[in-house]
């Protein structure tokens, strides 16, 4: 599941109405790093020679709801797997690394961009300094939409 400009995104969804295109043999798909939309999807598909990902593209957008059609395409002869022939996220994301397509500047682990762990490593910040701020994640503090996390 990835978050979408508000709106869950079940990534097996939009793998079933990608494979439902005549020419789409198999698909995945992963939530990727959105500046504007928290998380867009990023599809990997295997097709029949002929059809490219701007194709792909352009029927998933008169297909699919706007905001479930994945924002890009990498076409690949094969899937990748894990070792048991499972594809998975961290499969896919490495992949999409990999062909350099992957979105720069986001950690994977937060990729809507909402925690900065350099404040609770230095203690620079505070409920003084920013009311904003509840503490560190894990702190037992926090509330409403702060970050949890135990990094801290």
């Amino acid at each position: 599941m990835y978050l979408s400009g508000g709106s869950n995104i079940d990534p097996r969804e939009v793998e079933e109405k990608l494979v439902t295109h005549p020419k789409v043999q198999a698909a995945g798909v992963v939530g990727a790093p959105d500046p504007d939309w928290g998380e867009v999807g990023y599809a990997v598909a295997v097709v029949d020679d002929g059809l490219t990902a701007e194709d792909l593209l352009g029927w998933c957008r008169e297909n699919m709801a706007r905001h479930k059609a994945p924002k890009r395409i990498h076409l690949v002869d094969q899937l990748p797997t894990t070792a048991y022939g499972n594809v998975t996220t961290p499969v896919l994301r490495q992949l999409l690394q990999d062909a350099g397509i992957w979105p720069k500047g986001v950690p994977d682990d937060d990729p809507l961009g909402r925690f900065d762990d350099s404040a609770c490593r230095t203690g620079s910040r505070s409920a003084e300094t920013d009311p904003s701020w509840s503490g560190c994640r894990g702190s037992g503090g926090g509330g409403g939409d702060a970050p949890h996390d135990t990094r801290c």
